[in-house]
């Protein structure tokens, strides 16, 4: 049997919220409403994240920039990885971020 441990990116392996700080930095003010539709059961979170990123506007150099500048690795972070490397477990970083997000972050 394999021992993956599986962690969230926003609040688990980071402090922050990352794609929320993403949408309030970078995209047009409509991405509210599609976070208030989601938020009502009106949309899928995936649905929020797809419309609400495409009214980012921004390269990917300065999103990459950002990303590194917010994302704080929780304390402890390093250790857990660690502990699992020697015990043989796998870390799996699971997010319904963007991928780029996910991999600036987990190499910050």
């Amino acid at each position: 049997m394999a021992s993956i441990l599986c962690l969230d990116l926003d609040g688990v392996i980071v402090d922050s919220d990352i794609t929320q700080a993403l949408f309030e930095r970078f995209a047009a003010p409509g991405w509210r409403d599609f976070e208030a539709a989601h938020l009502d059961g009106k949309i899928s979170v995936e649905q929020f994240h797809q419309r609400a990123f495409d009214l980012v506007e921004a390269p990917r150099d300065k999103l990459v920039a950002f990303v590194r500048e917010v994302a704080r690795p929780r304390e402890g972070l390093l250790e857990l990885a660690g502990w699992c490397d020697w015990h043989g477990w796998l870390v799996a970083v699971v997010s319904n971020a963007l991928d780029f997000a996910v991999d600036t972050a987990w190499t910050t």
